[in-house]
């Protein structure tokens, strides 16, 4: 089995050298098996496309406008006010009604709530739960595994550089985007779930096609140090993320297009609009969303597919709040 999908990736790469395509950035060539998924054709990334996936974040003006502050990428504990000297903190009692308070974080409560006198209890909590009144990266962890499904990986958890999920699964490739011949891998759950996805997006005439699922470390950290190299670490951060700190590693997530329309352009394309409206009956979630840059950290990404299961993603879509904040208030708790 693997030496038959390391013929096919092989043969993918040289069809692209002789028909004059370039391989994808976001998908690894090389990979291999669901039991040892490489990287080792990913040095041919290409220049254009990582330049069109630095440049996608100069396209949101189209997009919905964020009603949230937008935070500068160093410091998003400056959500209010770039005071940080001075500061009288209230008082936080009122703040331990909330069930995912954390005696040890009291101090930052306070120190955040000064800087952030108009949230409410909760967003307070919760925020600094997640890690937003430090810098991100600060006092990263390890994610936690054992939340499967709902484990979180963003700017404050991150995977082991050796995780690869056990259960992953080739999306059937029907599913694949058109003249992208190489394996797409999905933990086999979120695999089931996108597929159906993909038929209940065909029942209503739209054509949702996988673009890259699974990632390993090593292919994310080239991935991310060609966009440093390029646009600098601040601004890179802005859109791709570190090595570890991907979703993509943790074959949850996957990024989609259409027939029509590359995955940069996906945000105007009717399928975006059946996707941001159903996808959570199907137990998806659009993870990076214009409206929540400032706790996210990420440039909105219209195609960027996380599955966090059925409950959980209608949750997030009725109440309007990133993963972050669900994983907060009740994942991280139990």
């Amino acid at each position: 089995m693997k030496r038959i999908i390391a013929l096919l990736a092989g043969f993918a790469v040289t069809t692209c050298i002789l028909t004059g395509c370039t391989p994808d950035p976001v998908q690894d060539p090389g990979t291999s098996s669901p039991e040892e998924i490489t990287s080792s054709a990913s040095e041919a990334v290409s220049s254009e496309e990582i330049q069109s996936q630095a440049e996608s974040s100069q396209e949101a003006p189209s997009q919905t406008v964020s009603s949230k502050p937008v935070v500068s990428q160093g410091n998003p504990s400056q959500f209010v006010s770039s005071e940080t000297t001075s500061l009288v903190l209230p008082d936080v009692t009122d703040l331990k009604d909330q069930p995912h308070y954390r005696e040890e974080l009291t101090k930052r409560y306070a120190t955040y709530k000064a800087k952030n006198p108009k949230l409410t209890n909760e967003q307070i909590v919760t925020r600094v739960n997640i890690g937003l009144d430090q810098p991100y990266y600060t006092g990263a962890t390890p994610t936690d595994l054992s939340d499967g499904i709902l484990m979180v990986v963003n700017k404050y958890h991150y995977l082991p550089e050796d995780y690869q999920p056990e259960n992953m699964e080739l999306v059937d490739k029907k599913y694949w985007s058109v003249g992208f011949p190489v394996p797409l891998y999905m933990q086999m759950e979120a695999k089931l779930a996108f597929e159906s996805l993909c038929e209940g997006g065909l029942a209503e005439g739209m054509t949702i096609l996988a673009r890259s699922g699974f990632r390993d470390y090593a292919f994310q950290k080239r991935i991310y140090n060609n966009y440093v190299s390029m646009d600098g670490r601040e601004k890179a951060d802005t859109y791709s993320a570190r090595p570890g700190y991907s979703e993509h590693q943790t074959g949850l997530a996957m990024d989609v297009c259409t027939d029509t329309h590359g995955y940069l352009q996906f945000y105007k394309t009717e399928e975006a609009k059946w996707v941001k409206k159903n996808a959570h009956t199907y137990g998806f979630i659009i993870r990076y969303t214009e409206e929540d840059v400032s706790i996210t950290g990420y440039s909105a990404e219209a195609w960027h597919l996380r599955y966090v299961g059925v409950e959980a993603a209608t949750y997030i879509y009725e109440n309007g709040i990133t993963f972050d904040e669900y994983h907060a208030r009740f994942v991280a708790q139990n």
